[in-house]
């Protein structure tokens, strides 16, 4: 669906944004097409111009609204102006972003090179000279301008390896106002959109005390867990400060000793914060990493200065530390990828650019790591202690550099970030499956848990927002395609084995469970309650994940509870039956979802759990929670 243009008005000048929000088609030849526009020839040679259709035959290398946006006036006079921009700003196919800037807390510039050209500095139109590519010796034709005002073509020889400029793509991505009547806004701040060839920076500080979850958005092929398992981990109570240069948008945050225990606790349970070692820490065999805040209130990060040991030794597991990692790296690429069902078009991602980018950020390659050896832990049961205490150092590993990375988020990283979060998630959500330790099911809290995810989903709008324009153009564009636009990516089938197996049991219970709902929204009706409406919502919002159950590839399952109003956990916490019922039903739904390795007996957990907050259940409702325990395999 296309979008209207938005046309904001500032200091008596109308700029009107020409949305991009489609990739517009490579065209053959393009790069080969060059322009010399000095009169008589020059040494300036400029591919990608929108121009060179207009004076001699060949295809149009750019969209129409970017032929609009580089040939108009360049006067500083006039009331009007074309830029390119919008709600969607998406680099042509045959463009890459390589560069954001972000102007204020509503709009970040977006620029965008031809693939094989290099970011030199920021550049308005008509002036090329931001994209620089070399250009080695060879015999090249070009179209020039000659003194009676016409155009020629002419071929010269490149004796010696020079370089030539690409005409950028630039715009200005918006953040989407929450509710528009209009696309035309008046009279309104300068929004600093007007792009300049200077080097300028633009900052913006946000309120303290700010609490704000980040994640990356990221479709993973397997488009079930890609928007289920989304994005990122968090920032929790922290100031967030903004601040841009040419080319990269940086995130600093402060962290509180709080903030540590957080990141602590994605792990895999409460950390109880005993010294020396804490519970959790006690019970895996392993060092703990939570300490006292050290240099958080000056703004320096945790890794700034010295690091644990534990945290840079990477030689504990069952082999030798460089025959370890190198199992890893290939169980991954060769097993592991495939336990996420790719599409096919992602398998190149899966076993190329993914582990590509992971050698290049060590953060990505330790989660890569970690999740192998975790996928190792559930295969080879004989060896899965060892296995696990070496996923779970390659996850401290993972989060150390993570939280790093994050603070200095940026168009180089964030690709790497939303891959390395989605890591995180599978990691936390598989470890109490493949740890499968009674013990430790008893120790956990499901309220907690639930709350945990909905933190960590919190945070998806935010960072898409601001990683948007890198993460649909970058090298895994068709990766992130099914989170970015879902729309555009049809379901994949049905696999046969595990997953079709899973779907003919889960569409047998499917009559039951709505049925059962259908009764407790009835039991809700005939309460009077303030949040009757939320759980009435609630109850028809699972309803409608199974109902028709046709397959297994799609999110809600996981995304559930952060769809539901946080009154809801209230209830639990304080053991409203309603509430309680409500759960055990999300509980069986959930297990249908369970055939994954890494969501191994979410489902029968989260009933297990919520068996102490069933005190208080009509007695006519414990047949069906005999049934629920019955069908998700919980026995007394």
């Amino acid at each position: 669906m296309s979008l209207s243009p938005i046309l904001i008005t500032s200091s008596g000048t109308t700029t009107t944004y020409l949305p991009l929000s489609t990739a517009y088609p490579a065209q053959a030849g393009c790069s080969s097409l060059f322009v010399n526009p000095v009169l008589e020839g020059g040494p300036s040679l400029f591919a990608f111009d929108p121009g060179y259709a207009t004076h001699n035959t060949g295809p149009a290398c750019v969209p129409s609204q970017a032929s609009l946006w580089w040939e108009q006036n360049a006067a500083t006079d006039l009331t009007t102006r074309t830029e390119l921009g919008g709600y969607k700003m998406v680099c042509p196919e045959a463009y890459k972003t390589v560069a954001m800037s972000v102007l204020d807390q509503s709009s970040t510039r977006v620029g965008c090179c031809p693939s094989g050209y290099n970011f030199v500095d920021w550049a308005s139109a008509p002036n090329p000279l931001q994209c620089n590519s070399p250009l080695p010796t060879q015999m090249i034709t070009y179209i020039q301008t000659v003194a009676s005002g016409t155009w020629t073509t002419t071929s010269t020889s490149i004796s010696e390896p020079t370089s030539i400029w690409g005409v950028q793509v630039n715009g200005i991505l918006f953040a989407k106002p929450e509710a528009t009547s209009t696309n035309v806004v008046t009279s309104i701040a300068e929004p600093s959109s007007t792009e300049t060839s200077d080097s300028t920076s633009h900052h913006s500080e946000l309120a303290r005390g700010a609490k704000i979850g980040i994640g990356i958005g990221s479709a993973m092929a397997f488009v079930f867990v890609c928007a289920l398992l989304v994005v990122g981990i968090l920032f929790w109570k922290r100031r967030r400060r903004l601040a841009t240069s040419q080319s990269q948008v940086a995130i600093e945050p402060q962290y509180s000793e709080e903030d540590q225990k957080s990141f602590h606790n994605v792990r895999t349970e409460e950390c109880d914060e005993q010294r020396p070692t804490c519970t959790p820490c006690t019970k895996r065999e392993l060092v703990c990493h939570f300490q006292p805040n050290t240099g958080f209130e000056n703004g320096q990060s945790p890794l700034d200065g010295a690091t644990d040991p534990l945290l840079r030794e990477r030689s504990q597991g069952p082999l030798p530390a460089r025959t370890l990692e190198l199992k890893l790296l290939h169980h991954f690429i060769t097993s592991t990828y495939m336990t996420f069902f790719p599409r096919e078009s992602d398998v190149y991602c899966w076993q190329v650019h993914v582990p590509n980018m992971a050698l290049e950020h060590t953060f990505l390659l330790d989660g890569l790591l970690a999740i192998s050896a975790l996928h190792l832990a559930h295969l080879e049961t004989s060896a899965k202690k060892s296995w696990l205490q070496t996923a779970l150092r390659y996850q401290d590993l993972t989060l150390a550099g993570l939280n790093k990375a994050l603070c200095r988020i940026s168009s180089e990283n964030c690709e790497a970030v939303a891959v390395c979060s989605i890591f995180v998630l599978v990691l936390s959500s598989a470890i109490p499956g493949v740890f499968d330790d009674p013990d430790d099911e008893a120790s956990r809290n499901p309220l907690a848990d639930l709350l945990g995810l909905r933190k960590l989903l919190e945070g998806m709008e935010l960072v898409i927002t601001q990683s948007e324009a890198v993460l649909r153009n970058g090298v895994l564009k068709d990766f992130f395609l099914p989170v970015l636009d879902p729309e555009a990516v049809k379901p994949r089938p049905v696999v046969p084995g595990a997953e079709e197996v899973a779907l003919l049991n889960g569409q047998k219970l499917c009559p039951q469970i709505l049925t059962s709902l259908a009764r407790l929204e009835s039991r809700i009706t005939q309460r009077s309650s303030k949040n009757q409406t939320e759980l009435l919502e609630a109850c028809k919002s699972l309803s409608e994940i199974i109902s028709p159950l046709s397959t297994l590839s799609q999110p809600p399952a996981l995304t559930w509870p952060h769809k539901i109003s946080t009154s809801i956990f209230s209830l639990l916490e304080r053991n409203d039956p309603l509430a309680c019922l409500l759960f055990f039903h999300y509980g069986v739904v959930l297990d249908i979802f369970s055939y994954w390795w890494f969501t191994r007996t979410a489902g029968r957990r989260l009933v297990r759990a919520l068996l102490v907050y069933a005190k208080e259940v009509d007695k006519e409702w414990e047949e069906w929670v005999e049934w629920a325990k019955t069908t998700v395999g919980v026995v007394d």
